[in-house]
């Protein structure tokens, strides 16, 4: 069925695909413009982001790295462990909902400003491509009258510099997991004596080449999951990347509308559709198509906005709503995890403690008939500085705590299983004990396992 002010022959919803399967292949043309500018911006901040951060270090600790080795996480110098997985809770709250709120504030703007496939494609490939093959006039008369001995050595030229941007890629990324220093180490020795990265980085390697080469804007139109959700997310008073048919049509230079038909904002986009048919799951809302055609109505002496950022309930009903309920309730829910996350972290412990039972023997018997029982106290220094991790038993005249790395300070940021001996004299054993850390005060009570 088609919407208010699409035509009655509107094409099925896959632009980049014939009804008999055959791919057909997109080639947008380059354009400028306010919006495209802006995403030009960000892009290139997030480019660098993404190539420096990973070997950024402050006072000798990274800024951002998931040490998987080590089984910790460095966010901005500070260490998390396993221990502190309960924070990943805010994390994927956060970025749920964060995801919800932009989506229902202002529609798939993260697709088009902010998505590294948008990023590394709009801003890497293609304009690679652009440089090697010519412009997409040039590139599509290619495709349809096939290739020259000269263009074929161009295409071979292109694909290897694109499997060289993924191989950078690749181990730019691996660079979040493994210290720089030991990432240049391993590249440049034998990659037998790392089979796990070298597997790994290769195979990211081929599959953003894949990605880079054949790929594109299908893994938004069919892998992506945000496309899929996206539909339960926007409601009539979402704003989104729209044609405002009421001005528009009938279309033609002719035919009293606005739009004459120019098919700008069709050549420009990277998706292959036409955005005069309403709104599509390929729409990632990169505004090239607003940039498009704001050009041509200013060169006609006509009001841009044609195409703009703006609500079914606007366009077909001429309303723009100024009062959203899901856009706040999502961003209540967001800054709430917000709340409770800089809660937590504000009473995180310097010392982070696990305590477990030493593996074998339930209790022991030492020479002079006391009786003992083993724990192992695994101690995490998250803080930059030693701690002192004393230990001593709280109202225990008879017992006695041995604990020779107590008296050690745990360096910085390292974590260190410490073995514990608590001993008390046969006959006089407790059914539980309390142990104090000195420095800190945080006490564990244990149950004493004694033989009757």
């Amino acid at each position: 069925m088609n919407l208010p002010g699409q035509p009655a022959d509107a094409p099925p919803s896959l632009p980049t695909w014939t009804p008999s399967g055959k791919r057909l292949w997109v080639y947008p043309q380059r354009i400028s413009g306010k919006h495209s500018n802006r995403r030009k911006q960000i892009a290139f901040l997030l480019l660098a982001i993404y190539m420096i951060v990973p070997w950024a270090e402050w006072n000798g600790l990274p800024l951002l790295r998931l040490d998987i080795r080590h089984n910790s996480l460095f966010v901005f110098t500070k260490l998390f462990r396993l221990t502190d997985a309960t924070y990943l809770v805010f994390l994927f709250l956060g970025l749920g909902f964060g995801l919800f709120f932009v989506t229902a504030f202002r529609g798939r703007v993260f697709c088009g400003y902010v998505c590294p496939q948008t990023v590394f494609l709009d801003w890497l490939i293609r304009p690679i491509e652009e440089w090697i093959e010519g412009s997409y006039a040039k590139r599509r008369l290619m495709n349809q009258n096939g290739l020259t001995s000269k263009q074929m050595l161009r295409r071979i030229f292109k694909h290897l510099i694109f499997f060289l941007i993924a191989a950078f890629l690749s181990h730019n990324l691996i660079a979040f997991f493994i210290k720089p220093s030991e990432l240049a180490e391993w590249m440049s020795g034998d990659p037998r004596n790392h089979s796990i990265a070298f597997a790994f980085s290769t195979a990211i390697a081929f599959i953003l080449y894949f990605n880079f080469a054949y790929v594109r804007e299908q893994f938004c139109s069919f892998l992506c999951p945000y496309a899929r959700f996206q539909s339960i997310l926007l409601d009539r008073q979402t704003p989104a990347v729209s044609y405002d048919f009421n001005r528009g049509d009938p279309r033609g230079k002719r035919s009293g509308g606005d739009c004459i038909d120019c098919n700008f904002c069709v050549r420009v986009c990277p998706a292959g559709i036409d955005i005069r048919n309403g709104t599509q799951l390929e729409c990632i809302q990169c505004m090239r198509c607003v940039d498009a055609c704001d050009k041509i109505m200013l060169n006609l002496g006509k009001k841009p906005g044609l195409i703009r950022m703006a609500s079914y309930q606007e366009i077909f009903g001429g309303l723009k709503s100024k009062f959203r309920m899901r856009p706040l309730i999502y961003g209540a829910i967001l800054v709430l995890s917000a709340l409770l996350a800089i809660t937590r972290l504000s009473g995180r412990k310097e010392v982070t403690v696990f305590v477990t039972r030493q593996p074998g023997a339930v209790y022991g018997e030492l020479p002079t008939g006391e009786i003992s029982n083993s724990f192992k106290f695994t101690m995490a220094n998250t803080t930059s500085a030693p701690q002192d991790i004393a230990l001593t038993l709280i109202d225990s005249k008879e017992g006695r705590i041995i604990c020779g790395a107590c008296k050690v300070p745990l360096p910085a940021y390292q974590t260190m299983p410490i073995p514990v001996i608590l001993v008390f004299p046969k006959g006089n054993t407790p059914e539980s004990v309390e142990i104090e850390m000195i420095s800190s005060g945080e006490k564990w009570k244990l149950p004493f396992i004694a033989p009757h």
